[in-house]
């Protein structure tokens, strides 16, 4: 691999390809050393680069020389240095590893028994070490009367679902918040939501009249079904005009206490 693969490597591995001048900028060198490097003006660097990259950045010198990986000895320590705590790769750790925090309320009800058609994921459960990592919405899809639900919502954080999941298209994941799914959905769950519009019958985050809601839907000779599986809610029948379907609900995620790890 020749130095100018190596440096976007490693600026690929810390998130800051993008950023152009951000690598020279955390070694202390000037923007000029780093671009001549990665265009192949300077084939083969000073000896101080990889001497910066190795004692500034925990860059492996294995994998310098031999690139046997990994990249960066110990990511954690990286994370923890005063000026790494700002590096998107450190910004997402932080959300893969306090992705406790939205889980207090699932935890009350995740012994509740896999509701029908729609599988619950356990943390730490089989095929969660290999899985897929999907965005966490910040805005909840309301199970009782809704509330706003913006299309260019940003991820609060990030989760991990298993791998099988990942056929399911624009997945993201939403907490639930209300009563009326319930036994089914319970406040505080966080559903996987695809984004690819109706498939058939099934649990549905859906909006209407700017409300966000999941909802069990049926599709009638009337329109839409929309139906609360709390009993004290009355169903409704929406018109394919009026009623906006974001996507269906392919997983409940829930932990199980005692369970800690893996998402």
């Amino acid at each position: 691999m020749e130095w100018a693969e190596k440096i976007k490597c490693i600026e690929n591995e810390l998130g800051i390809s993008e950023d152009r001048g951000r690598l020279a900028r955390l070694i202390g060198v000037r923007p000029g050393i780093i671009s001549d490097i990665k265009t192949g003006k300077s084939k083969k660097p000073s000896a101080d680069i990889p001497l910066l990259l190795i004692t500034t950045l925990g860059v492996n010198p294995e994998w310098l020389e031999n690139e046997k990986q990994p990249i960066f000895v110990d990511l954690n320590w990286l994370i923890r240095q005063p000026w790494g705590q700002d590096l998107p790769i450190a910004k997402q750790k932080k959300q893969l590893i306090d992705i406790n925090a939205g889980y207090e309320k699932a935890e009350k009800t995740a012994l509740y028994k896999d509701p029908p058609g729609i599988p619950l994921v356990y943390e730490g459960a089989e095929g969660l070490e290999d899985g897929i990592v999907i965005p966490m919405l910040e805005n909840a899809a309301s199970a009782g009367y809704g509330n706003g639900l913006d299309d260019n919502d940003t991820p609060v954080r990030y989760i991990q679902v298993p791998h099988h999941l990942s056929k399911y298209p624009h997945l993201a994941g939403l907490p639930v918040k209300g009563d009326s799914m319930e036994p089914t959905l319970h406040d505080g769950d966080l559903v996987v939501c695809d984004g690819d519009g109706w498939d058939g019958d099934g649990i549905y985050v859906l909006k209407t009249h700017d409300t966000s809601y999941v909802k069990r839907v049926q599709m009638t000779s009337q329109g839409y079904e929309v139906i609360s599986d709390n009993k004290m809610y009355k169903s409704i029948t929406e018109s394919a005009e009026s009623l906006s379907i974001v996507g269906k609900v392919r997983a409940i995620l829930v932990i199980v206490p005692g369970r800690r790890g893996g998402v």
